[in-house]
């Protein structure tokens, strides 16, 4: 982790932005984290811990680390925004409830993985990163419904 934050530290220079003690609380629980997560739930993280580091600074880091590339953003049908770190990212999709909303990641690799990079290359497009995601009704919404057109 130490070599991530030293390299955000010289991209915040290069870009004369301030490295501050909050920005460093704030990427050090995202690069903790696993999966996506919301706003919310990384500041309740962070109070858990005792961090003091208020909402805005949060909403304000989240916005700053997706320009800077570090984290990319899921925009989700319910017009909330989810987060990754991209810093270790490899290649997944998630399969998403359209009922109760749970999303379950999934590792997308092998030939579906080789088609995607297949397809960009053959148009030279060049991807920085993707994501597969499948919308439906999980087990549980499924068995719960008396809608005979869930699945």
């Amino acid at each position: 982790m130490q070599s991530a934050e030293f390299e955000l530290k010289k991209f915040l220079s290069a870009q004369k932005l301030k490295y501050t003690a909050e920005r460093g609380e704030v990427f050090r629980e995202i690069v903790r984290s696993e999966g996506r997560f919301d706003a919310d739930e990384l500041l309740q993280k962070l109070q858990k811990d005792h961090k003091r580091v208020s909402r805005a600074t949060v909403y304000r880091a989240l916005d700053l680390f997706v320009k800077l590339g570090v984290l990319r953003r899921v925009c989700m049908r319910d017009n909330t925004s989810l987060f990754e770190s991209i810093l270790d990212w490899k290649p997944n999709g998630y399969l998403v409830c359209m009922r109760c909303g749970q999303t379950q990641e999934f590792e997308v690799a092998g030939t579906l993985d080789g088609h995607l990079r297949k397809v960009a290359s053959e148009r030279g497009f060049r991807p920085q990163n993707h994501s597969i995601e499948l919308f439906g009704y999980c087990n549980e919404c499924q068995r719960a419904s008396d809608d005979r057109y869930i699945l």
